[in-house]
């Protein structure tokens, strides 16, 4: 079956398999690079649309009262998982992320009450994210998931940041979608630093000096 599903897939694909729905074989560089970008612009214009104030408004304030941050991510999320990282640590909160589902697992059985973990996932279905989000739920952290709507991760989390596919992942290098979730990152630590008003902005000239 699974191999049936990759050739349906292939057949019925628009672009270049393992590349991008966006491009096709044989374009120039004015053609490709022009496409990429209009790709990106599109799929982060759907995202913002698409985003539900409510849930940034839930995951801005689990994120502000922290004791600590966890972020997990696993293949092509992990880089958003370090850069949301690289990000937060400016904050006077603790935060660190997890690329290694190993490291996740020993991290989210550490957790408790005060802790949040925020989860990154395309697709919201691989098992060991999941898995080490519900081990973070057992312990009594906050989960945020910035993943596709109605996905096993998204039933893991208690906060939905839901995020639909910008591509098949099983066809394609999900390069649009890491995009949208690099955003996304941006828009919870802007929330978090604007709700922590005058208070927070001592401490990010320090970072920057």
């Amino acid at each position: 079956y699974a191999t049936f599903r990759l050739a349906l897939a292939r057949g019925l694909g628009r672009g270049t398999p393992y590349v991008s729905p966006a491009v096709s074989r044989g374009d120039p560089p004015e053609v490709y690079a022009r496409r990429i970008f209009d790709a990106a612009a599109d799929a982060l214009r759907r995202a913002r649309d698409a985003l539900d104030p409510q849930a940034i408004a839930a995951a801005v304030a689990a994120l502000r009262g922290a004791r600590q941050i966890l972020f997990f991510g696993l293949g092509g999320s992990g880089p958003v998982a370090l850069d949301a990282q690289h990000k937060f640590v400016r904050l006077d909160i603790p935060a660190v992320a997890y690329s290694d589902p190993i490291m996740q697992r020993m991290a989210a059985m550490a957790v408790r009450a005060g802790d949040v973990v925020l989860a990154v996932s395309s697709t919201g279905r691989t098992r060991q994210l999941v898995e080490n989000v519900e081990l973070a739920r057992d312990g009594g952290a906050t989960r945020i998931g910035l993943t596709r709507p109605g996905s096993p991760l998204a039933r893991a989390a208690g906060i939905v940041l839901g995020v639909e596919p910008v591509e098949d992942s099983d066809l394609y290098t999900p390069m649009g979608s890491r995009l949208v979730h690099l955003a996304v990152i941006d828009v919870l630590l802007t929330g978090v630093v604007l709700d922590r008003g005058p208070e927070i902005e001592h401490q990010l000239a320090r970072i920057k000096q």
